[in-house]
């Protein structure tokens, strides 16, 4: 019997036992977790912010600017008066994770269209050749014959994500400066201007400029030779 006993009291001792739910220490635990999620975010959307203006230096700078903020989440933390002495490990984790990819998904937004551009206008140029009212042809070499004078199209194609503000043209003539005008806009950011065609060298050089400021420049030069015989 004794011994019928004792194996009944192990039995009982090894009987899992729930331990008390201390509900006050986790309602104060949630809201601790609670106030840190959202200074988290709100010092994530403010890092990223800083990050794309020092990117405008250096792009390096905007994850320097990250780590920065990781480096002062405990600071800030204790700044705004929240309790972390009994933050567990796995929890800093969570809160570093989710601070480096709110800084990553709100830096890409607005380092992107529509809020922000930093990429130059895109543009293509062709020379229209008219030799009169009902002949006309594209001008893909780097010279051209004239006979006394001829009528040119210079067509612009500008692209850009954003407004194009200006689109400028200089023309040199044997490297004198006899152009320097806005080109007339068309359909579909197509813009022209037309010149009468001496002989000499010309150069020819498109400024175009979106609403951000970028600003891409382009040249050439071409050649009108008088057409001998």
């Amino acid at each position: 019997m004794a011994k019928k006993r004792k194996v009944k009291d192990a039995e009982d001792d090894s009987v899992f036992k729930m331990p008390e739910f201390d509900r006050a220490e986790f309602v104060r635990n949630e809201i601790r977790d609670s106030k840190i999620i959202l200074v988290t975010l709100v010092y994530a959307i403010l890092f990223a912010t800083i990050g794309h203006g020092a990117s405008q230096i250096h792009p390096i700078l905007a994850l320097v600017f990250a780590g920065v903020g990781l480096y002062t989440l405990r600071f800030i933390y204790t700044h705004v008066k929240i309790d972390i002495t009994e933050l567990e490990p796995k929890k800093w984790v969570g809160f570093c994770g989710l601070f480096f990819f709110c800084w990553l998904a709100f830096w890409i937004i607005i380092s992107n269209p529509p809020l922000s551009d930093s990429a130059s206008p895109k543009a293509s140029v062709e020379l229209l050749v008219q030799y009169d009212a009902n002949s006309t042809y594209n001008v893909t070499v780097d010279w051209m014959d004239v006979n006394e004078s001829m009528d040119i199209r210079i067509h612009a194609f500008v692209r850009d994500s954003s407004d194009i503000e200006s689109v400028h043209l200089t023309i040199f003539h044997t490297q004198i400066e006899i152009a320097n005008i806005s080109m007339k806009m068309g359909e579909e950011k197509h813009y022209y201007h037309d010149i009468t065609t001496q002989p000499g060298v010309y150069k020819l050089v498109i400024r175009s400029e979106d609403s951000h400021g970028n600003e891409n420049v382009w040249s050439r030069e071409f050649e009108a030779k008088t057409i001998t015989t």
